[in-house]
């Protein structure tokens, strides 16, 4: 597990998302209890006595991790039936208080951490929007450190599963599922910003179960999710189709790669905690995948995506005054291509062709240099 804290980290990955219960579950096979257990679930497991020595090894794992740079993603239920029945039958009794009151006494000090009260809340056994409410009012109450709370929907549309929960001071981001789809190219981290915003509690847009990663479709990845929702102003973790199975998380290492490209552009060229989805700025390019991604803190700094770049259209600058510079940026390689062309504010901007491949997907960085 150290081992693959590390390759992980090496890639520029830097949050995992992991069970710690999942008797009943898919895996039956993690939970901190050390009592005789039945791992399909069973109404007389012992759930009251820890495993101090295990627990004691998983806060070694999550310590090498969080030196790493990997925010702890810890999911305190799983979707499946018997899982969610397996303290107090799904209630708030005792068993779940202390199971909440262990996991934060033993590992709530660590700095990157969130707790998901479930996988797919609402499937299988739905615990319905108001008992995980209750779960996190009770989880609230005990961390002293005030980590970010969230729960997870299940299926291709999160608006059922998560309106409930729209501004809502107990959650403190998001954990959307969209499953084996797109997020409709970045429109529905867009669409939730406003929602979150409207509701009087912006939200962090976080996108942790989509297309399932394989060897085939990382590039579709790559165009599709990671990018658009970067420049919607969003975040994700990746789910591997292999799940249960994984040994080597060496099989995607492209799209770690690229992942970690797309972040680093994002951190290291945008001002991103200033900007705002902006894709109307755009005219007359091409649609394909979704269309055309502008991020952009008006006036200043523009990031625009094309999945496919063979046209680029117009940006809209009307009012802007300024030098500008534009460069184009390789997703696919993490480097700037072409020289770099500057021009004077004027109304509407012609994007142009990029430096080669415009089949390809590409990133423009427009910024001003001079009054």
């Amino acid at each position: 597990m150290i081992g693959a804290i590390n390759y992980l980290a090496s890639q520029g990955v830097n949050s995992i998302y992991f069970l710690v219960q999942n008797i009943g579950g898919d895996g039956k096979d993690v939970w901190p209890f050390v009592g005789a257990i039945d791992p399909n679930g069973a109404p007389n497991n012992d759930n009251l006595h820890y495993d101090v020595s295990k627990l004691h090894q998983w806060n070694i794992v999550f310590e090498h991790a969080q030196r790493r740079g990997l925010m702890l993603h810890v999911v305190l239920n799983e979707a499946e039936r018997r899982n969610k029945l397996e303290l107090d039958d799904a209630r708030l009794g005792i068993e779940r208080k202390l199971f909440y009151r262990e996991m934060v006494a033993r590992f709530g000090h660590h700095n990157a951490l969130q707790w998901n009260l479930s996988e797919e809340y609402d499937l299988a056994l739905d615990l319905g929007p108001d008992r995980v409410k209750e779960f996190a009012q009770y989880l609230q109450d005990i961390d002293p450190y005030d980590h970010p709370i969230t729960v997870h929907n299940e299926g291709r549309d999160p608006d059922p599963g998560w309106l409930p929960f729209l501004g809502d001071t107990r959650f403190s981001t998001t954990s959307f599922q969209t499953y084996q789809n797109t997020a409709k190219w970045g429109d529905r981290v867009e669409e939730w910003r406003r929602l979150s915003y409207v509701a009087g509690r912006p939200l962090p847009i976080n996108l942790d179960e989509f297309l399932e990663a394989d060897r085939d479709n990382m590039a579709r990845i790559r165009r599709d999710v990671v990018w658009p929702t970067y420049l919607s102003g969003g975040s994700l973790e990746i789910i591997m189709a292999s799940k249960l199975q994984t040994e080597d998380f060496r099989s995607l290492e492209e799209l770690w790669r690229w992942t970690h490209i797309a972040r680093c552009f994002v951190q290291e060229h945008l001002p991103f905690w200033e900007m705002q989805p902006d894709d109307l700025s755009v005219v007359e390019a091409g649609d394909e995948h979704g269309g055309v991604q502008c991020f952009s803190e008006w006036g200043q700094v523009y990031a625009l995506y094309y999945p496919v770049a063979h046209q680029t259209g117009q940006l809209t600058l009307w009012r802007a005054k300024g030098q500008f510079e534009q460069r184009w940026f390789n997703p696919r390689t993490g480097e700037f291509a072409g020289p770099p062309t500057r021009f004077e504010a004027q109304g509407m901007q012609q994007i142009g062709p990029p430096p080669s491949e415009p089949e390809q997907d590409w990133a423009v960085l427009i910024r001003r240099i001079a009054p």
